[in-house]
């Protein structure tokens, strides 16, 4: 299993809205990125000392967690899983199943809430 982190960078959190519009969002593993992941003008790319880091625009997010959800070797990881899952299914609620599914099988962890 490769293990992703995932986080989201959104507008502001404000009364009543938990789950704000996401502007962006980041992944980051350890070894080789999975090629279906883009790699253009609205995405930014960085190897590190330890694997490798990227952040997208929103307008990748369907094509990304798509494929992303579909990939068995993948497992993703947040620092705060109810905020970013959050994020996600409200702007784009057709992973509602997959996200389901993942944190089932045990594919979607958190670092932070236990």
């Amino acid at each position: 299993m490769e293990w992703l982190g995932f986080d989201f960078e959104t507008r502001e959190i404000t009364p009543g809205v938990l789950a704000p519009r996401p502007v962006c969002f980041s992944l980051a593993g350890f070894s080789e990125a999975p090629n279906y992941l883009p790699r253009d003008a609205d995405s930014w790319w960085r190897s590190t000392d330890h694997g490798w880091e990227a952040v997208f625009h929103i307008r990748h997010a369907a094509q990304v967690f798509g494929n992303l959800f579909g990939d068995t070797n993948i497992g993703l990881v947040a620092h705060n899983k109810p905020f970013d899952a959050g994020v996600l299914l409200n702007w784009l609620p057709q992973f509602t199943e997959p996200v389901l599914n993942m944190i089932e099988q045990g594919r979607l962890r958190d670092t932070l809430v236990r």
